[in-house]
């Protein structure tokens, strides 16, 4: 791959052809931002705002994508400048990629572990599958409830199919942690949450008592409307004795295609100082502060299905990696799956 920057601004790229490919797509990384796709095999890029670049490619034969290949990083300056040459192709930016502290992910085609348990009641409530991964994967989990998927670890009124992870792996949350975590979850295109009244949780931050609501909670009503739930203060031991509780609408879920998600969390038990930032598909859709965290309590990821009893259909959803980091730069570059 090489790249040449043009007195207008525009970035012209070009590659060595593979054999049968059906697209180039192209990633653009910016210093310190999120990798795109830009293109699907287009090689010259819109005028571009000044700054540094770095771009990458691969190729799609038969719906498999390559590896890509190495970065390639341009200098775009103020249209008029003498713009200075290009770097050769596999040349390191300018400052390390920050990398995340922990991922989740199904290459290796199991859920134990990456995840310490699962919560559900029958063994076909939960799977890897190479169906349709995230793009960048080979592979992502899948899980499913319906009627009568209630009586897991003698709950009562619950459908489940879900995976944790410990407190530890999750960074042990207290007072005053910044955590940034990042995944894809999909929903089918026919997805219909059919319960009034209650909700289909996929995924939650669960405090260390296993009873009562959790801290933070992303969900889906009867209207398939993105809602997040934050919690916090004293009390987290039984339901509704949260001291803080707040309900947010996010909008539209996207049926029939992977949701991204990224959210950065600041941790307290003050409804002042404790903070959730919500990017869906890319965009900020909630920031606020909130307590986030139940007084003398941590917290800990789940992500699957969980809901109240009361629906009629059979619901499946899939998640991809997820990835926790201490940075906006350590979990938002997917994919792909380092």
């Amino acid at each position: 791959l090489t790249a040449t920057v043009q007195p207008d601004r525009r970035v012209v790229l070009d590659w060595s052809d593979v054999e049968n490919a059906d697209a180039y797509p192209v990633y653009e990384r910016r210093t310190a931002g999120r990798v795109t796709t830009v293109t699907q095999s287009t090689r010259t890029s819109s005028p571009l705002a000044p700054g540094d670049y770095f771009y990458a490619v691969s190729a799609v034969v038969d719906g498999v994508e390559s590896q890509r290949s190495a970065e390639v990083k341009v200098t775009v300056l103020p249209e008029g400048s003498t713009q200075p040459p290009t770097t050769d192709a596999g040349s390191e930016p300018d400052e390390p990629v920050a990398q995340p502290t922990r991922v989740w992910d199904y290459e290796d085609g199991k859920l134990l572990p990456p995840w310490s348990e699962v919560h559900a009641l029958r063994s076909d409530q939960y799977r890897v599958t190479t169906e349709n991964p995230y793009p960048g994967t080979t592979a992502s989990a899948e899980f499913n409830v319906r009627r009568g998927d209630t009586g897991w670890n003698g709950t009562v009124g619950t459908l489940r199919s879900e995976v944790r992870t410990t407190i530890a792996e999750s960074g042990s949350p207290g007072e005053g942690t910044d955590q940034w975590w990042a995944w894809p979850t999909f929903f089918p295109a026919d997805f219909n949450w059919d319960e009034r009244g209650q909700g289909l949780i996929f995924t939650q931050f669960h405090q260390t008592s296993n009873s009562g609501q959790p801290n933070i909670h992303f969900w889906s009503d009867v209207n398939e409307d993105l809602r997040l739930d934050v919690r916090g203060g004293t009390g987290g031991r039984t339901s509704g004795d949260a001291q803080f509780a707040r309900s947010y609408n996010l909008g539209d879920l996207a049926l029939g295609e992977w949701n991204d998600f990224m959210v950065h969390i600041v941790w307290s038990s003050d409804p002042d100082v404790g903070r959730v930032e919500v990017w869906h598909q890319g965009d900020l859709v909630h920031s606020a502060n909130d307590a986030t965290l139940y007084v003398g309590q941590s917290a800990y990821v789940k992500q699957g299905i969980y809901s109240a009893a009361g629906t009629y259909r059979q619901h499946f959803v899939k998640h991809g990696p997820l990835r926790l980091g201490d940075s906006r730069a350590a979990v938002e570059n997917l994919p792909p799956l380092d």
